[in-house]
């Protein structure tokens, strides 16, 4: 993990162990003390010491080169020009100068060039393809100085590499003697290491005064020293790139050397470096100078660039060197390109790095998180972390919420954001969140770190971390229109709002009609009642009606955020009115009371208002439960209108049935009053028939399950004369809407003197639905029979599916001929430790994956995770299509289907110089 000065420079991580039960601490491993090291000790005085390929043009490296690649020239080039090194050979006469690991590529080096190697330094040269090694001239002239040549090439032909001395022929290779591959581990990772330093150097301007995170271009930086300490700077390539100069006010010694981590990541480790002046240092000072540079891949150093002072240490990087002034240390890269034909690549001077560098790592903070209290569904939720201890604290801490009833805070967040730490410790809350759902939600949140802290987790299901969002009060409506008015009066409807928390919000009232029997014409009048007084009764304006008939009011309780919405609907009771004409009549009726079967029931009509009315009244009954009056009346009397009487009662009528029947009652009219009706359900024209000592049955059902559970039914029998028999349980299903056909299981249960409540035995579902009880009481000589019926409340029960494994795939992207293809599964709900996933991919033309395979891959599987087939190059242009089945060791399997656009792959056909080859 690197980190730096400047902030949005991420840093990569892994979750560790908790630390304590609120926090834990991520990384890859934690930034730890750099013990004493010599970073360099592995180039072995090598002033160039490169991994791969090296491209040298312009102009020279005044000390020795290593290469562990292959040498390209590309002009006149010196090596070696003022220190041949210690580097030495076995029995050799001379150190050598310049080790090229690969080939010397004068083949592919400029015609005109040559590299010269000087002060006597030796050559080795790992691999001698495609050129002679000689120290006899053209005219056999033995023990000239050592050059390299093309193969069968002029001793004074180019491109060539010469030698200010005659080397052995078999002592230049082909052999390597140095393990370029080990010293680049040991650099890497004593660069990665060095990388997370604590910084403890501050930039300052010319006032002493610390200069702020981030600062503009064509800034002029100070730097001041600690002795007895490594010195460490960190900082971001953006913002080394904005110094326009760098004064050491002390210079950096074996006592207090330098070391300055450069972030590369925001540039995405490519790094286009203009090198800032550096000021108030001498050659002494190279020594103890090392520009460390952890992640970046490859260093471009711009043509505009100063000269750089100290060692450029980059394991991980190509160096492209296009600056005309020079680097005064060593250069260790990954490979190297040095000037080039437009650009002087300037000189490399052999100072090379001998400071001992040493540091502690960061701290780890205190991180406290605690969540906003619970909500009902509708509020705000939000998250605080409190960081404490930390060491100037920046970074980032990013909160997730997960839920609702997501225990192990897996899969997707419902919500994530992510805070700049920019006040150092102290309190940073999340943004607030309205969850859709009702449950409890888990918060993590995540502590990034910086350069001087480490990186911090509170965890799911930590204290203080979850929030109960409860769902929003249910509401009732009770509505009562006002009585019936002549045209001309006024009509005004009353809700009683109840049940709610404090509610708020409005009630709006709609009234309907003429005789809109469904409320779905235009309304006659709307009326939005604010909810000022909680639950309370709340009435809408008057309106007068200009027109004779009936009317229905409709009334809606809008709900707010504690408070679900109700509903009072179009033909609720108690909310038609009638407006009759002017000087009409009204109906008002009263049924007797509630009877016993064997009784009589009558109804009384009672005229009120018109003219001397006369004609017919027309009672009828509707029942037993016939609750909208729509089926053939059971008893119908026509009762002869009286000039001057206003009450008239219907004949008695004995009902035959026990149950709710309903009357209504009709005056037709005559000449001088118009017709009044009460209708069905009109308020007192209900009246119940008793059975004899007939008691009640209640039900109720035991939960919905999943497959594999049991289920049960419960009875409460009431009234009756002391009840004996049995209660019958019977339960149908699956899906049997109807209780019609075979019960799926039968129980009877005897009745117990004393006891009202009967339980079923339990039985165990073998396939999912809707199953459906029906429990009937046998009766006896004193009490009727009673039954709770198919589809009664509370008698239905759902038996769940088992879950099951679930697989989804995608193919690789379309190749053309010759590529290769693979498919992906993501494997989830896996009931089985181990199974497999057999990914079969079917050739072109064959659309229903109906042919053979043209290649099958079996892989094994560990539970839940993604898995990748084998790939395959196929050999014939089309669209390929992919299916993939899992089987787990206990038998269950998911598979994906033919012609899934996800799965097909298309192979294209190759093209060349524009037309297709055959």
């Amino acid at each position: 993990m690197n980190l730096f000065r400047t902030r949005g420079i991420a840093a990569t991580a892994s979750l560790c162990v908790a630390t304590t039960a609120m926090l834990s601490l991520l990384g890859v491993e934690p930034a730890q003390a750099m013990s004493p090291t010599q970073p360099t000790e592995a180039a072995l005085g090598f002033n160039v010491f490169v991994l791969g390929n090296a491209a040298l043009t312009s102009n020279e490296t005044e000390g020795p080169v290593a290469l562990g690649g292959n040498l390209t020239i590309g002009g006149n080039y010196q090596v070696a020009g003022n220190q041949v090194g210690t580097f030495t050979v076995g029995t050799d006469a001379r150190p050598s100068a310049l080790v090229v690991g690969g080939q010397v590529n004068l083949a592919g080096s400029d015609a005109a060039s040559r590299l010269s190697v000087l002060s006597d330094g030796y050559v080795k040269v790992g691999d001698l393809t495609g050129v002679d090694v000689r120290n006899i001239d053209d005219n056999n002239t033995m023990n000239v100085d050592t050059r390299i040549v093309r193969d069968g090439a002029l001793y004074n032909s180019t491109p060539r590499v010469d030698l200010t001395i005659s080397q052995p022929v078999a002592s230049v290779g082909p052999a390597s003697p140095i393990d370029f591959a080990a010293a680049f581990t040991e650099f890497r990772t004593d660069s990665s290491t060095l990388g997370r330093c604590t910084e403890n150097v501050t930039l300052t301007d010319a006032a002493n005064v610390p200069l702020p995170d981030t600062f503009p271009a064509g800034t002029q930086a100070y730097i001041t020293l600690t002795d007895g300490v490594t010195n460490v700077l960190n900082i971001s390539a953006e913002l080394l790139n904005n110094l326009a100069g760098l004064t050491f006010r002390n210079q950096p010694n074996e006592d207090r050397p330098l070391l300055v981590n450069v972030g590369t990541t925001a540039v995405m480790n490519n790094f286009a470096w203009t090198v800032a002046n550096q000021a108030g240092l001498s050659s002494a000072a190279y020594p103890y100078m090392l520009w460390n540079f952890p992640t970046a891949l490859n260093i471009l150093m711009q043509p505009n660039s100063a000269t750089l002072e100290g060692t450029l240490y980059a394991p991980n990087a190509t160096l492209t060197d296009r600056s005309p002034n020079n680097i005064e240390g060593q250069v260790i890269v990954s490979g190297l390109v040095h000037g080039d034909a437009r650009n002087n690549g300037g000189e490399m001077h052999p100072f090379p790095f001998e400071g001992i560098l040493s540091c502690a790592g960061p701290v780890t903070p205190t991180f406290f998180t605690r969540a906003s209290p619970d909500v009902t569904l509708g509020g705000t939720v939000f998250d605080t972390a409190t960081l404490d201890e930390a060491a100037s604290p920046t970074g980032t801490i990013t909160f997730r919420l997960y839920g609702p009833d997501n225990a192990e805070c897996t899969g997707m967040p419902v919500f994530d954001y992510t805070v700049e730490v920019d006040h150092g410790n102290g309190e940073y809350p999340s943004p607030t969140f309205t969850p859709t759902a009702v449950g409890t939600y888990r918060w993590t949140a995540e502590y990034s770190g910086d350069a001087n802290n480490n990186e911090l987790f509170s965890p799911c299901d930590a204290e203080n971390e979850s929030v109960v969002v409860n769902p929003r009060a249910t509401t009732t409506l009770s509505t009562q229109a006002s009585p019936t008015v002549p045209v001309g009066g006024t009509v005004t409807d009353t809700a009683t709002l109840a049940g709610g928390q404090d509610p708020t919000g409005t009630i709006t009232f709609r009234l309907y009609g003429p005789n809109d029997a469904d409320c779905t014409g235009t309304t006659v009048f709307s009326d939005d009642v604010t909810v000022d007084n909680g639950n309370a009764d709340y009435t809408s304006e008057a309106y007068t009606p200009v027109v004779a008939g009936l009317y229905r009011w409709t009334a809606v309780y809008s709900g707010d955020a504690n408070n679900l919405g109700a509903t009072s609907s179009c033909n609720a009771a108690n909310e038609t009115v009638l407006i009759t004409p002017q000087g009409s009549l009204s109906l008002v009726t009263d049924a007797s009371d509630d009877i016993t079967i064997g009784g009589t029931v009558t109804d009384t009509a009672t005229l009120d208002g018109g003219q001397n009315p006369t004609g017919i009244i027309t009672f009828r009954l509707y029942g037993p439960n016939d609750a909208t009056c729509t089926g053939m009346p059971v008893f119908t009397d026509e009762v002869v209108v009286v000039s001057g009487t206003r009450t008239y009662t219907s004949d008695p009528y004995e009902p035959l049935a026990p149950g709710t029947y309903r009357w209504t009652a009709g005056y037709g009219g005559d000449t001088n009053n118009d017709p009044a009706a009460s209708p069905c359900n009109a308020a007192n024209e209900s009246v119940v028939v008793n059975p004899r000592g007939g008691p009640s049955i209640v039900t109720n059902a035991s939960d919905d399950i999943t497959l594999g559970g049991t289920v049960t039914d419960t009875a409460a029998l009431t009234g009756g004369q002391n009840p004996t028999g049995t209660i019958t349980f019977e339960l149908f299903g699956p899906d049997n809407e109807t209780c019609t056909g075979r019960p799926v299981f039968t129980d009877e249960v005897d009745l117990v003197p004393g006891t009202t409540r009967y339980t079923s035995a339990a039985f165990e579902p073998t396939a999912p639905g809707t199953y459906r009880w029906v429990a009937t009481y046998s009766g006896d000589a004193n009490n009727d029979e009673a039954v709770s019926p198919c589809n009664a409340e509370n008698e239905s029960v759902v038996v769940r599916p088992a879950a099951g494994p679930s697989l989804v795939t995608r193919a690789s992207d379309d190749v053309k001929l010759g590529g290769e293809v693979f498919d992906r599964a993501s494997l989830t709900g896996a009931q089985s430790e181990t199974g497999t996933i057999t990914f079969q991919l079917y050739g072109p033309g064959d659309r229903r994956c109906e042919r053979r395979p043209v290649f099958t891959s079996t892989v094994d599987v560990s539970g839940d995770g993604r898995y990748r087939s084998e790939s395959f190059r196929p050999e014939r242009p089309g669209t390929y299509q992919w299916v993939a089945t899992y089987t787990g060791a206990n038998g269950e399997t998911a598979s994906t289907e033919c012609g899934d656009r996800d799965e097909q792959v298309e192979v294209k056909k190759k093209y060349y110089g524009g037309r297709p080859r055959p």
